[in-house]
């Protein structure tokens, strides 16, 4: 059951050449980001750095398969480098690739968290929508 809501997660989320992001979802509720433009082009969320923080911490408990491990990996530790020496109060952009960014929100989907660690959840997966809808393709 849990390989298929994975697949259909993972389906729901595509990246189509040629236009902008949107978000799915009524009354500004984020279901998932669709990635659209270049597919090349750097996503940079503005982020405080304790909300990278409790971001790391909340996906210290997310469930990986063995084939999703260096994906996993990835995403840690580029948020790791975005907030090593910074203070919680520092804002910060970190520049996130497309595949980064599908698999951050991806991650974040499947986390079990308290209702205090939902805000940090539902303001991350904002700043990664807002940040993917400002992103534009690159001319060429």
């Amino acid at each position: 059951m849990m390989f298929i809501l994975a697949v259909l997660a993972a389906l729901a989320i595509t990246i189509a050449p040629g236009a902008r992001a949107q978000t799915s979802g009524g009354s500004g509720r984020v279901d998932r980001i669709t990635l659209q433009g270049d597919g090349k082009g750097p996503i940079t969320p503005q982020l405080q750095a304790s909300q990278i923080k409790q971001t790391l911490r909340i996906l210290d408990n997310v469930d990986i398969r063995a084939i999703e491990v260096d994906v996993f990996i990835d995403v840690r530790n580029l948020l790791s480098r975005a907030v090593n020496g910074k203070a919680d109060s520092d804002l910060l952009k970190v520049e996130l690739t497309p595949d980064q960014t599908v698999n951050l929100d991806l991650l974040l989907q499947r986390s079990k968290v308290s209702g205090a660690d939902s805000v940090t959840v539902s303001s991350m997966r904002a700043a990664l929508t807002k940040a993917t809808s400002s992103a534009s393709p690159k001319k060429k």
